[in-house]
């Protein structure tokens, strides 16, 4: 039954058939005796509820992660504006006069800002929780590599998300 259903979604993107092939419920094996004791439009709501959420939950799933750059791979071919993960050692955290600390991975180093980033449209990004981050520890960062603007220089990251790896 379950191929029957895979294949007439695949076919006609249709839920107005897949609603059709659960109501038969002629075709439900003996083994899902408690689905045979329900009024039938009953028993294909709870199907149905079941492939959808079932196909909601896998939908835009990837088999792999995606693996964060290090600093010397992003700065070698850079991705501007764009939300990445860079993965490194922090250092110099609280020795710099801004809201930011250097990244180190790759055989480069990259500033990473947390705090006071402001767009070219004077629009402010919220300031991240570094809480707990210290120099020397490895951290994965979500965020931006910046092109150059009016508040920041080229090549500089503003973290949206910080995480520490613990090791």
């Amino acid at each position: 039954m379950v191929v029957k259903l895979i294949n007439a979604v695949e076919i006609s993107g249709s839920l107005s058939v897949l609603f059709e092939l659960i109501v038969d419920l002629k075709s439900v094996p003996d083994n899902i005796q408690c689905m045979k004791n329900l009024p039938a439009s009953l028993s294909a709501a709870i199907l149905m509820l079941l492939f959808v959420g079932a196909a909601t939950m896998f939908a835009g799933c990837t088999a792999t992660e995606e693996e964060p750059y290090n600093v010397g791979e992003l700065l070698e071919h850079p991705v501007y504006d764009t939300p990445v993960y860079v993965a490194g050692e922090v250092s110099d955290l609280g020795v710099m006069d801004c809201m930011c600390f250097h990244l180190i991975s790759g055989g480069d180093t990259l500033e990473a800002w947390y705090g006071t980033m402001v767009e070219d449209d004077r629009t402010a990004w919220p300031d991240v929780e570094i809480t707990g981050i210290e120099n020397g520890d490895e951290v994965v960062l979500y965020g931006e590599l910046k092109s150059a603007g009016k508040y920041r220089q080229e090549g500089v990251f503003w973290i949206k998300q910080i995480e520490k790896i613990e090791t």
